[in-house]
């Protein structure tokens, strides 16, 4: 251990509730977001290199909500912040919030292959 305490990027009682509500299973939903969300993400990148507000605003909202449907709640916020930056026309601002949403996603891609190899492992694995 180096000291240093990890945060948590996945509510992991969302992402159950989730599972039980489609009846599925949690690897299942894991395999979808990461699929839809690594498109979504390049969309994004490519709509603010060209500033297309409209489809920034469209994918960013679909991110953000399968997001929160997943259990990653704090790159849901994160994503909200620019949505925020659009609305209020700070242009300036999308490369950097993007790059804060990259780095944050890759938390987020870290932390759920850990949990689908734990839930693919032990069908009932639960943390507290």
């Amino acid at each position: 251990m180096t000291g240093k305490l990890a945060t948590r990027q996945i509510d992991e009682t969302t992402l159950n509730a989730l599972a039980q509500f489609f009846q599925k299973d949690v690897p299942i939903l894991i395999d979808l977001y990461l699929k839809d969300s690594e498109k979504q993400l390049s969309k994004l990148k490519l709509h603010i290199e060209q500033q297309e507000t409209k489809h920034i605003q469209r994918v960013a909202k679909e991110l953000r909500q399968s997001s929160l449907d997943i259990g990653a709640l704090r790159f849901s916020f994160i994503i909200l912040s620019l949505e925020i930056a659009l609305n209020e026309h700070r242009v300036q601002e999308w490369g950097r919030v993007l790059k804060v949403i990259e780095d944050h996603y890759r938390q987020v891609v870290d932390e759920l292959a850990t949990l689908r190899f734990a839930y693919t492992r032990s069908p009932s694995f639960a943390t507290s």
